[in-house]
């Protein structure tokens, strides 16, 4: 146990029993377990295990024996006793109710010995409290939670020599009443002298389903808390694979993925299991041994404190994976998160990776009132000595032994399920399904007992004779061979992380051209030979580009979008207009302007080469804390933050001299559509896509930002979809159609229009119940706000938004096929909202008299070689009729 006998046994209570009626007979009395005091516990409810056992006296609930002094009023703290009762009177067994211990309520009458009038001196229950917060580690000597009890006249008897100063029995004297209790099959009645009177520990609070934790001070004060000091020694080595962030450590393992949750398993089996936090009531993590819950079902109590809130399921994927593990002798990868405190050491960073390990055994048991599974594993590898035990642990490598011995086990006499001894206080049914599950002798497990694990179960060790891991623990840098083509450097293989061969650390691929580790004073760097991809081997489902006018593959998907279509020399120009003064438009190239010099087959090579530093940005709102954006991007000109905050912007004088050509052509796009009222661009963001990463929906709509919006895409053809924000389609500010807002404008691609426009007539008449009741039944059938314009962007396509409220009201997503692209995207931004002292960061050079005019002189020339052509076939065919007439 957790505490020893002489602390347990420090608390003094009686258990009483009703005493056998004369038909019954004495081997039909149930028998009492010879447990030591500490070891007692209040039971809800009998469980029935196999055949209905014999009748057994009730067992009296335990009272609080440690009350402070301040709970208690002047007549409390006095000797309080009460007659003993007559023999042939039975006890009543007392009746346990939900209460909290405000509510405590004492039948019978208390009083001091020497009142005059016992009516006056009696214990006002009401004045017993417990206290408002109780540590799990202090329950018990702490009144933490006492239910409501109507005490017998035996059971008062037993409260009243608790609060008087009695001695603190020994264990001899516990053993006897133990004794003389399970010879004569039900408990003694209040003795003469206290001494014999043991209460068991006090459970802590039971804690309440999820929901919000209360705090005793304001949030921004326990950021001033210093840090628990860590006691813990050293560890004994130091681990060969670890990270500093969640990121780097999913985006680098093969065998852990998760940005959330405990538990990577694919296909049914577990790869791989962080263990951070806590790991649930009697978790445990030794040198070659970890005890833990299975992930989900978790929240909070009262304290704030983690614990379990549901039931586990064991038919869900992330559990069930564990017997899969175990059945097939499949071992998986176990992960030390910086908070987990069950380790024997001190854990050097963030997350540490432990070693292979196998699942050896799982259960169901009772944490916190709720069903959890749990899941013992053991060191795949005995014969080394584990990185996390402590430095003065003592055993040197390959001097481990492996024993052989075996903990217990017997099978349920209801279910017949044969399991091991866990738990040293007995063997328990662990089958959910079955009436005995989580009962000892019989009768029910209350929460708040202190069960101990049986010291054999936890010495086992086991020699594993099952498959190899499917993973390195070190996984080795990718690297390129003879059997992959250029595109290789571009996939999604060579946009995850590397293990560092220097320090071990994880690192996801930050920069675009290159890993490096981040460690201070690590000069690690892995690089991949890479060629220049042109842009013919990244066209994607045509193979092939158009060298006449392009062909518009963009769907249409809301027939109140007006379309208008124009020819701009070799350049097919459709306009949608989306609502009035609101504009999307779509340039689409072909293979002759794409070719031109400067053009975008140009552009395409030199952003690969590099120039440009595009990096992986640290997402602002995220989560996971140092969430990595997934594409890759670098900023030039005045600074620009949309949903990560760019380290630094490059000057247009310093940045590569293909940027301010892209701001050249993109110029003229958008004045083709905006006219000579456009608000000239002095931003530029580049962003990089490796095979299979996106942009998810955002809008541009920062405050600093001008009405216009023009990007240029290179390589790979890439999904631009449009739709309206949430709100403003249906109308609804929060999810689920609730908290409609009569304030919000009805727009055109809104849902139902004119029933909106209804509703909001009236909105001034009711109630914000009613309104969202009367909209919600109007609005019926109302789902999330659809995509109303899917465009296609092929290689050297210009999109051009243009409208104040764009931004304001649509939202849109950049979905690139499994290829090489970058983007370009060319905004205006406000510069007397930006630092003076960045101004000139955004002064472009262009030459008023060379300004980009879509190239018809290429469209000319076509069409002069083509008419040359026709005449040269013209003349051939007059030549031929002439010789045949001849």
């Amino acid at each position: 146990m957790a505490q020893s006998a002489e602390t347990n046994l420090s608390r003094p209570v009686r258990r009483t029993a009703r005493k056998p009626a004369a038909q019954t007979p004495t081997s039909h009395v149930s028998r009492v377990s010879k447990r030591k005091a500490s070891e007692l516990h209040v039971h809800r409810k009998p469980v029935t295990r196999g055949p209905v056992p014999p009748q057994r006296g009730p067992i009296s609930a335990p009272v609080a024996s440690e009350t402070k002094a301040s709970s208690l009023g002047p007549s409390e703290n006095s000797a309080i006793h009460d007659s003993a009762p007559s023999e042939d009177d039975p006890l009543s067994a007392p009746k346990v109710l939900k209460r909290k211990a405000s509510q405590l309520d004492l039948a019978g009458d208390f009083t001091v010995p020497g009142a005059q009038n016992s009516a006056q001196l009696q214990l006002d229950a009401r004045k017993v409290r417990a206290p408002a917060r109780t540590n799990a580690n202090s329950s018990a000597s702490n009144l933490s939670l006492i239910s409501t009890l109507r005490l017998s006249r035996a059971s008062s008897a037993a409260f009243a020599a608790h609060c008087t100063n009695v001695p603190v029995p020994n264990v001899a004297q516990a053993n006897a009443v133990s004794s003389q209790v399970s010879s004569n099959g039900a408990c003694p009645t209040a003795p003469a002298s206290p001494d014999l009177l043991t209460i068991p520990p006090v459970a802590t609070a039971i804690p309440n389903k999820k929901r919000k934790t209360t705090r005793t001070f304001p949030k921004s004060r326990s950021k001033l808390l210093p840090p628990p000091v860590d006691t813990r020694p050293m560890p004994w080595g130091d681990p060969q694979v670890w990270a500093e962030t969640r990121t780097d450590l999913c985006e680098t393992l093969p065998y852990f993925n998760q940005n959330q949750g405990a538990t990577s398993y694919l296909n049914g089996v577990v790869r791989g299991m962080l263990q951070d936090h806590d790991g649930g009531e009697r978790s445990l993590v030794e040198e070659e041994l970890v005890i833990t819950r299975c992930s989900g079902g978790l929240g909070t109590d009262d304290n704030g404190q983690t614990c379990q809130v549901s039931d586990h399921d064991a038919n869900a994927a992330s559990i069930a994976c564990f017997s899969n593990n175990m059945r097939s002798k499949q071992p998986l990868m176990l992960i030390l998160g910086s908070n987990n405190k069950q380790c024997p050491a001190k854990i050097p960073h963030r997350y540490c990776v432990m070693a292979p390990f196998h699942v050896t055994d799982v259960w169901d048991e009772k944490s916190y009132g709720k069903i959890a599974v749990k899941v013992r594993l053991e060191k795949t590898d005995l014969q080394h000595k584990s990185w996390w035990a402590a430095e003065n642990s003592g055993s040197s490598p390959g001097t481990l032994e492996i024993t052989k011995d075996k903990a217990p086990r017997a099978a349920c006499v209801v279910c017949h399920q044969e399991r091991p001894q866990i738990f040293a206080e007995g063997w328990i049914c662990l089958n959910r399904h079955c009436s005995s599950f989580w009962s000892l002798d019989g009768c029910e497990i209350a929460h708040g007992l202190k069960l101990t694990y049986n010291p054999v179960f936890l010495a086992e060790r086991t020699i594993f004779d099952g498959f190899l891991p499917p993973f390195l623990s070190v996984p080795k840098p990718v690297q390129a061979t003879g059997q992959h083509d250029r595109l290789f450097s571009v996939t999604r293989q060579c946009w995850r992380g590397v293990v560092c061969t220097k320090c071990g650390r994880c690192n996801s691929r930050r920069d675009w051209d290159a890993w490096r580790c981040r460690s201070e004073g690590c000069d690690f760097e892995w690089r991949l030979p890479r060629d220049i991809i042109p842009a013919s081997a990244v066209m994607g489902d045509l193979k092939f580009g158009f060298q006449g006018h392009a062909i518009c593959d963009d769907e249409v998907l809301d027939s109140r979008i007006k379309i208008a279509e124009e020819r701009l020399g070799f350049w097919r120009v459709i306009r949608y207009e989306i609502m009035p003064g609101m504009v999307i438009s779509h340039f689409c190239a072909n293979d002759v302007i794409n070719g031109k010099p400067g053009g975008a087959d140009d552009i395409f090579g030199i952003l690969q080469q590099g120039q440009l530093n595009l990096e992986r940005q640290v997402m602002d709102s995220s989560v996971v804390l140092g969430q990595l954006t997934r594409h890759f991007s670098a900023n030039v000109g005045l600074p620009y933050k949309y949903i990560v905050g760019q380290k630094e912007s490059i000057s247009f004088s310093d940045a590569p001299a293909a940027c301010t050509e892209a701001i050249r052509r993109m110029t003229w796009a958008a004045k083709h559509i905006v006219g000579d009222g456009l608000q000239e661009f002095n931003e530029l963001l580049a962003v990089g896509y490796f095979q299979g990463t996106k942009m998810g929906y955002h809008d541009d709509g920062e405050n600093t930002l001008g009405a216009s919006v023009a990007s240029w895409s290179l390589g790979g053809p890439s999904g631009f979809n449009f739709r309206v924000k949430d709100k403003f389609y249906s109308g609804f500010r929060s999810p689920g159609q609730k908290n409609y807002d009569s304030t919000l404008p009805v727009i055109g691609l809104c849902y139902k229009p004119e029933m909106r426009k209804a509703i909001n007539q009236n909105a001034d008449l009711t109630n914000q119940t009613k309104l969202d009741k009367a909209a919600k039944s109007a609005l019926s059938g109302i789902k999330k706000s659809p995509t109303f314009l899917k465009m296609k962007l092929r290689h050297g396509d210009f999109m051009v938004m243009h409208g104040a409220d764009m931004q304001k009201y649509t939202e849109h997503e950049s979905v690139p096929s499994d290829m090489l692209r970058f983007a370009l995207t060319a905004r205006h931004v406000k510069p007397d909202m930006i630092d003076v002292g960045q101004h000139h960061k955004g002064v472009l050079n262009l030459d008023p008299m060379n300004p980009y005019d879509g190239d018809p002189e290429l469209y000319e020339q076509y069409r002069r070689e083509q008419a040359a052509i026709l005449a040269a076939a013209g003349a051939r065919r007059r030549g031929a009729v002439d010789a045949a007439i001849t």
